[in-house]
């Protein structure tokens, strides 16, 4: 297992105190589609270790002020993870707890004596260990899981991404950053199933989605490997979106951003059938689809107008064709009864002009005419 190195009683417990808040998040996910009866302790204890982790460093955290936070957590860890009988990240999760629960009594018996040769004592890192359970857990092939599995299977997934959130939120006070911290389940924006498809359909028109359904199904894509959304797969999907619709304002694309995210995560679009990433990874099919669909139709519809227009003009033409033949004719008529003058060269202008009428209609009959279709013999 990964090990983080302290070399204070000071830093030890802050590793401690945070290993333990970090799989107090992972438990009450878990719990949470269980409806256990310890949910409300195991919130309650991790809200507290939350409390002293994002402590300002010039207050120390004292073994005191945890003691019986840790012993509340090994007892509702153990408790949980005897209650269930297939493998789970419980499995891993709660024997943690209890060597974080065990280091902090031994720094606070031996204090530095309880270090190494090296002036270290080595805390379990939680962290990276749910980093590599991760990985395990989304390259398992749920195909050939019993159903039991399956579920098992995905509430791991939705426990450590809660937990690798509660990671970065213990990060972001580190740094100084904002004092209110969002648990996953609050840091995402569900739509249901009709809402979602009625919006997409609404940004097509808009031209307010991707070109390509490449650029969502990439992001559906890691929610459905990890059964969950973090900062990572935000940022892409945002400059992924950001880039092929610059015109997308900042605001809107960040709403945009955690609709699509947050409803292929919400337990609440789930059913036994399909999971909530797959139903929204349907919609987003079925909205391009329409799309495409939607701009044949109008395309053909230009078309057909285009062809009717040319049809007509290819009909007015043909109805003028004889009555210009009909005039030449009796023009050449008049001209073999008329002498040489004006009369005679005013009959040759105007068959000269007839005979260019005539060739700009046979141009314009041939570009009018069908596919196939003969021109009208003369």
């Amino acid at each position: 297992m990964a090990l983080i190195s302290a070399r204070t009683p000071e830093a030890a417990h802050y590793h401690i105190v945070s290993g333990l808040h970090v799989s107090l998040r992972l438990l009450e996910e878990f719990g949470r589609s269980l409806h256990w009866t310890i949910s409300d302790d195991i919130k309650e204890i991790g809200d507290k270790t939350l409390s002293l982790a994002g402590r300002p460093k010039s207050k120390p955290i004292e073994h005191h002020e945890y003691k019986d936070m840790a012993h509340r957590a090994r007892m509702v860890c153990s408790n949980a993870w005897g209650a269930m009988l297939q493998d789970t990240s419980l499995d891993v999760i709660a024997p943690i707890v209890n060597t974080l629960e065990q280091l902090g009594e031994t720094i606070d018996k031996h204090g530095q004596a309880a270090f190494d040769e090296d002036g270290r004592v080595r805390i379990p890192d939680v962290g990276a260990r749910l980093v590599s359970m991760r990985e395990e857990m989304a390259g398992l092939d749920p195909t050939h899981m019993t159903p039991v599995q399956k579920l098992n299977h995905d509430r791991d997934l939705r426990s450590v991404g809660a937990a690798m959130d509660a990671i970065d939120n213990l990060e972001e006070l580190r740094k100084g950053g904002p004092k209110e911290i969002k648990v996953a389940s609050l840091n995402v924006e569900f739509v249901n199933e009709a809402s979602l498809r009625s919006w997409l359909l609404s940004m097509t028109v808009q031209g307010g989605l991707p070109e390509s359904p490449k650029v969502l199904h990439d992001a559906l894509d890691y929610v459905q490997k990890y059964r969950h959304v973090d900062a990572t797969i935000k940022d892409r999907l945002s400059e992924a979106w950001g880039t092929d619709v610059p015109g997308l304002d900042e605001q809107g694309l960040e709403t945009a951003v955690r609709a699509l995210l947050g409803s292929a995560i919400s337990t609440r679009m789930d059913s036994f059938e399909y999971s909530a990433v797959e139903v929204v990874k349907s919609i987003v099919d079925s909205t391009y689809e329409e799309s495409a669909s939607r701009e044949k139709r109008q395309t053909q519809a230009s078309k057909s107008t285009e062809l009717m227009s040319q049809s007509a003009s290819a009909q007015e033409i043909r109805e003028l064709e004889p009555l210009l033949i009909d005039l030449d004719r009796s023009l050449t008529s008049l001209e073999s009864g008329l002498g040489h003058g004006v009369a005679r060269k005013t009959v040759n202008d105007i068959q000269t002009l007839i005979e260019r009428v005539t060739a700009k209609a046979e141009v314009l009959k041939d570009l009018g005419l069908e596919e196939g279709e003969e021109p009208t013999p003369r």
